[in-house]
């Protein structure tokens, strides 16, 4: 995990829901690729719910 992580945004969970953001779409499949069943278990650690995860793109740079 390196500098490209720092930079996905997190928005929320809503009704199982945890939306996540990041600047491109490499970033966005790796997530879903590799990290997808990490963050359902630490949220199930942490006693979230999270049932599933979308990652959207977004345009700022900031």
């Amino acid at each position: 995990m390196g500098s490209w992580f720092s930079r996905v945004g997190f928005h929320g969970i809503d009704d199982g829901v945890m939306t996540l953001s990041t600047l491109s779409q490499i970033a966005a499949d790796r997530i879903k690729r590799d990290y997808v069943d990490a963050i359902l278990h630490a949220a199930e650690v942490a006693e979230v719910f999270v049932d599933r995860v979308i990652v959207t793109l977004r345009k700022d740079r900031r």
